[in-house]
């Protein structure tokens, strides 16, 4: 019996010591913070991903990064601004009465909106619509402006950036990653030679983080989806 006891505690310990052997040679992309949103201008979804030394835009329509090899002063200037600072993880306007009718049916319905920051997740709903920016945080406004801004910038600036199609390593990872309906793409990004793509499984809340080389090597690391009902810069 003692055998058995001291065999499954060693056991565990194995499994422990190989997660962290695994974790420690990912080596991840640590991004400094990602907005996913629905741009209108793009008619796509994607991702804003800023690094300390550069940014990229995801367009998840047309399966292309573009890389600018230059960071944005300004949304670090406000992440910077907001250090230290706690917000809470989710944002929904407060519903307002409607008197005109017209307006009613042509206004904006938004879309939901999400900001990722180091294993943080804070959710905007109704993003772009009037009530959302009335009724947002006073002092995330100025950051949320300055992410529109820059985002704005670099879309008028996209014969510049470095254009990066991934749509055979996305299917090549939903085809040998173990990637099946339950899964969903948060985040796609490129960093040094390699992709990151990171899902959702739905059922079981836990992030897949892949990372493939331009010769399809792939690897991945599980971890929880964030739970955080505060988000703190």
């Amino acid at each position: 019996m003692l055998c058995q006891e001291l065999y499954s505690e060693m056991r565990v310990l194995l499994i422990f010591v190989i997660g962290i052997i695994l974790v420690l040679n990912f080596s991840f992309a640590n991004y400094v913070i990602t907005f996913n949103h629905y741009n209108e201008r793009l008619k796509s979804y994607i991702s804003y991903v800023l690094f300390d030394n550069y940014q990229v835009i995801t367009d998840y329509q047309r399966f292309i990064f573009y890389r600018f090899d230059y960071p944005s002063i300004d949304v670090l200037r406000e992440i910077y601004n907001l250090r230290g600072q706690t917000f809470p993880s989710f944002y929904k306007p407060i519903l307002q009465e409607k008197k005109d009718k017209k307006k009613e049916k042509n206004k904006n319905l938004g879309t939901i909106a999400h900001i990722y920051k180091d294993d943080q997740v804070m959710v905007f709903m109704d993003y772009s619509t009037p009530e959302f920016y009335k009724f947002l945080d006073i002092q995330l406004r100025g950051f949320v402006v300055a992410l529109e801004d820059n985002i704005q910038n670099l879309l008028n600036q996209l014969y510049d950036a470095e254009k990066i199609e991934f749509k055979t390593y996305f299917d090549y990872i939903k085809a040998f990653g173990n990637v099946n309906d339950d899964y969903t793409l948060l985040i796609a990004y490129p960093c040094n030679d390699s992709i990151f793509f990171e899902f959702l499984n739905t059922k079981q809340n836990k992030i897949r983080i892949f990372k493939i080389n331009r010769y399809y090597n792939f690897s991945y690391f599980e971890k929880e989806y964030p739970r955080n009902e505060l988000f703190k810069f």
